[in-house]
């Protein structure tokens, strides 16, 4: 059986700031693992599916409790800077569960390789 792809969380600020912004850095992040042959998910793009699922709502539990759950099948978390609740959520649940985290995208990159065996 082939290897598979490496599994990176990208967790980061999406809603509090500037969302824009924080929608590209968690993409170009996300972009970044792709190309150097990882599978990233980028929780980011559920503002674009769920515009209204803003912190405090039931919609924004949801997708967090969903977000969690594929936390638990990653091999790694890469945490983007900036204040954020749910990111700080991910990242305790990443630790909970032994998922690495990582807070550098070139630490990410020289300690976790972008294949794993099946």
């Amino acid at each position: 059986m082939a290897d598979r792809r490496t599994r990176v969380y990208v967790a980061g600020p999406i809603s509090k700031g500037d969302l824009k912004e924080n929608v590209r850095r968690g993409v170009s992040a996300g972009l970044r693992l792709l190309k150097a042959g990882y599978a990233p998910l980028i929780p980011h793009l559920s503002c674009y599916v769920d515009p209204e699922a803003l912190i405090g709502t039931l919609a924004y539990e949801w997708w967090l409790d969903s977000s969690l759950s594929f936390i638990e099948a990653c091999d790694g978390l890469l945490r983007l800077d900036g204040e954020s609740k749910g990111a700080d959520r991910e990242e305790a649940h990443a630790r909970l569960h032994g998922v690495p985290v990582f807070w550098d995208l070139g630490t990410l990159l020289g300690s976790l390789p972008a294949r794993r065996e099946p």
